[in-house]
Parts: C-alpha cells; structure tokens; sequence
C-alpha cells in the first residue's frame, strides 16, 4: 500500500495550486479524475479575477511563468456605480501597475498542471470515495484503485465535499435566492483594461476585461425567479456601447457557505470546502490561494493544524459577511437605506484614504 504525509483531494484551483505549493518539501499525492480542457478561440466561461497578492502567490510557486500573457486580461482599474452615484478606483493611486488579471480558470488551471509536471508527487485520477481512521492519518478507499495512506488529508473538492461530510463538519448555509448569469460579450467601445461593477436593485452586475480590448467577461446576480434577458443586460449596462454576445450563456445559484472548522484531527479544509462567498467581490479564488498561503506556512514551521484555521477563519468570515451584507443593502429599498447606501458613496468618493485601503483589500 502506497503511503503519503499529505493527500489533496480535489484538483480544482486551490486543490492544485495546494500541491504545487506543499510537493516541494513533502510527499504529495493528488487526487483528482478531471483534466483541464483545452483553450478554445472564445474564452471557457468561468474565469476569475486574480488580485496582485494572487499573482504574488503563483510567482513564488513557479505557475505564473506557465500562463500565456495573451489570455490574461488587464486590470488597470475599477469602475463602481449604482443608480446614482459612482466611483473611480485606479492601481495607479496605490503605486501598483495594476489591480490584477481577468483569468479564465481552465487556463490557470492547465498552468497548474504544466507546473506539477516538474515536481515530484503522486497523481490519482480518481475519485475519494470512503475514509478510514487510522491511529495515526487515513486510509483513503479510491474508486477502482488500491487504497493509499496519508498522515494529513487535504480536502479541496469544493462547496459540496462529500468528504467534509463524511468527517460530519457542519456548515452554516446562507441562499441568497440569486442565480448568477455569466457569459461574454464583445462591447462596441474598448475597456480600457477596467473592470465595471454596477450594484442594482435586482443584484450585482460586473464586465471583467478579457484578453482582447473589447471581449468582456459578465457576471450578473439576479434574482433566481428572473430569467436572463440580453436586452435587460444592454439597458443596464450602456457604458461601453452596444453589446454582441459571443458565448454560451450559463448559470450559477449563489449562496454563501462556512464550515464550523476547518480543521480536525489529521485533516483540513481548503478553499469552497471551508468557505464559499458571494461572487460580488470576485473573491472566491484569491480566499483559497490565502488558505494554501497559510497553511503551507504552518506545515513548514511544524505548527499544529489550528494555527491555519487561526490565520484565515475570522478573515474570510468577515470577507462573507461584508459581501452578504453589501448584497442585502442593495436589495433593500427602504429609505433609511438608501440614504445609508449614499452616504457610503459619498464618504468613498471623497475620502481618499478609504480608496486606498479599498484598492489595497481589493489587490
């Protein structure tokens, strides 16, 4: 029987991004069935906006060297508006180049892969089907394969882990009654490297700059009882002209989700196994590559399991918690709450500090 000191189980972003980050000081395994699609001339549909810290991150793993600069969209700044006001953000204003990189995830994760190629782990492309306690670590029961044991099990399959189920982690649920639309547009005007998120009584809309000038990734959160209309999407968004699609259309339900813990004895949870948060933000991927970033610290310095979730809980609770409440104060259409969400916009508008230490969370 094959023995590991550390099993990741899920190969999604955070998944590999975890064993290109732990396989060069210990003995890794993945496992993971799935295989990164091939590029294709219109971008796959779920991309993620990488934050400066991010790109730090894959730099100091050897994965950002792996990525085409021809397919990473620019982020030189933000535009934010909602029915009345609006604001401009710029990396410029806080001494950076930019704000990040519009990514499409098959990419990255393709990048991921290019990079595991050169290290020494172990890939299972199979399913996780079934855990045994050992004295010390697991045994792992694959899907048409021999079990392997591991002394610290990893779990990163995403939202819906079977494994944090099966290792009974409670998690507090938040249905936001949203669906997520995404897709992509051509726009008759070029972005301009800017990202454009429009906060609207029905839900968040956002234009991510893609890789070509004016190719447009969109996320819009509507309520789930209201179906997509690309002609209720040209309405809302008129900024950069008349709009073409030029993808598939997909959907997402959107809900918040945190785990009780994200540790237990032998085991952690990464990335939407421990915490999944509302997209508004473009979050989601960065919170993950924290995760992998702390938790790697406290393997190398051989501290106990608890350091990590001690350095990323609170913070990415209050992340869900500000994107929750941020969601709500736009669904609200009570006076008291409007005045509150001017007010906001105004303080924002006029206080440069606090665009700066936005920009900085934001990078």
């Amino acid at each position: 029987m094959q023995k590991f000191e550390i099993a990741v189980v899920g190969g999604g972003l955070v998944g590999r991004f975890a064993a290109a980050c732990l396989a060069p000081f210990a003995n890794v395994a993945l496992i993971e069935p799935n295989q990164s699609a091939p590029l294709q001339e219109i971008p796959h549909l779920r991309v993620s906006a990488l934050t400066a810290h991010s790109l730090r991150l894959l730099e100091q793993a050897e994965v950002l060297p792996q990525l085409d600069e021809m397919r990473l969209g620019e982020i030189l700044g933000m535009e934010l508006s909602d029915e009345g006001e609006h604001l401009s953000l710029r990396a410029s204003e806080i001494s950076q180049l930019r704000l990040g990189y519009v990514v499409e995830n098959e990419h990255l994760s393709a990048a991921l892969c290019r990079r595991l190629q050169a290290l020494d782990y172990a890939l299972f492309k199979t399913h996780a089907r079934r855990l045994e306690r050992l004295a010390q670590g697991w045994r792992v029961h694959l899907e048409g394969e021999e079990p392997i044991e591991v002394k610290l099990l990893l779990i990163a399959e995403g939202s819906g882990s079977a494994l944090r189920r099966q290792l009974q982690v409670k998690v507090e649920l938040m249905d936001y009654q949203q669906t997520a639309w995404v897709c992509h547009v051509e726009t008759e005007k070029p972005h301009g490297a800017l990202a454009y998120q429009r906060f609207l009584p029905t839900g968040t809309l956002a234009f991510l700059p893609l890789f070509k000038p004016n190719w447009s990734s969109i996320v819009w959160a509507l309520p789930s009882s209201v179906q997509f209309d690309f002609e209720a999407l040209q309405r809302a968004f008129p900024d950069l002209g008349k709009l073409k699609l030029i993808s598939a259309v997909g959907q997402f339900p959107l809900f918040a989700q945190n785990a009780e813990t994200y540790v237990g004895k032998d085991f952690a949870l990464l990335g939407d196994a421990a915490h999944t948060v509302h997209p508004l933000a473009g979050q989601g991927v960065n919170l993950g590559f924290q995760d992998v970033e702390a938790l790697t610290a406290v393997l190398k310095a051989k501290e106990p399991l608890r350091a990590y979730q001690a350095r990323v809980k609170r913070h990415n609770e209050w992340y869900s918690m500000g994107f929750s409440v941020l969601n709500r104060l736009y669904q609200e259409e009570h006076g008291a709450v409007k005045t509150l969400r001017q007010l906001g916009w105004k303080g924002l508008s006029h206080l440069t500090w606090i665009k700066k230490a936005l920009m900085q969370q934001m990078s």
